[in-house]
Parts: structure tokens; sequence; C-alpha cells
């Protein structure tokens, strides 16, 4: 299983909009093959900072949703309402040795 995590700080007075273009692509990535779930946090103390996770069945799967339309509008909404984000891949131990294999 591989995922992605992205941490990020609205800009203030921007979470109903980032949270309405969350929802909005939902939807879209649902679909995308290899999909398996989404999780969305808000930090208790910072209300601005939101921990947004996908999970995928394979590497090859999160790689063709970064390269997909709905993760284009995703990185396009970050510019405009985040002031800052970290993105994380993270790929399973067991997927990268039978990659080398």
């Amino acid at each position: 299983m591989s995922n992605i995590t992205i941490t990020l700080r609205l800009l203030q007075g921007k979470k109903k909009e980032f949270l309405q273009t969350v929802n909005t692509l939902r939807e879209d990535i649902k679909r995308e093959k290899g999909f398996t779930k989404s999780t969305i946090f808000q930090e208790v103390n910072d209300p601005d900072v939101f921990h947004l996770t996908e999970e995928w069945d394979t590497q090859d799967d999160l790689e063709m949703f970064a390269k997909s339309e709905a993760f284009r509008v995703l990185m396009g909404a970050m510019k405009v309402l985040c002031k800052e984000t970290d993105i994380r891949y993270h790929i399973s131990a067991a997927e990268k040795d039978m990659k080398v294999l």
C-alpha cells in the first residue's frame, strides 16, 4: 500500500473554500484506479492546519493519481488557499522489495 500525506496551513478565512474544493474533488478521486481511502484531519490547536491522507493499492496507482487532473486541481487550489504545504509520499517496504526483485 502507498499513500500521500499533505499537511497544509490555510490562509486566514479560506477554510470553507478549501473544504468545498476537497469535497468536490473527493468524488473524482474515488473513481481513480487503486484508490482505497481518504481522510482529512484538522489540528485542534490550530484551525488553519489540515492533514489530508489518501491511500492507494500500489505505488503505480499513486503515481498515476499524481498525474491526474484531480491532483492538478488540488495542487492549484493549495497554491491559492494555503500559505504552507508539505507533501510526503509513503511506499510500503513490501512493495519496495517487490519492485527490486
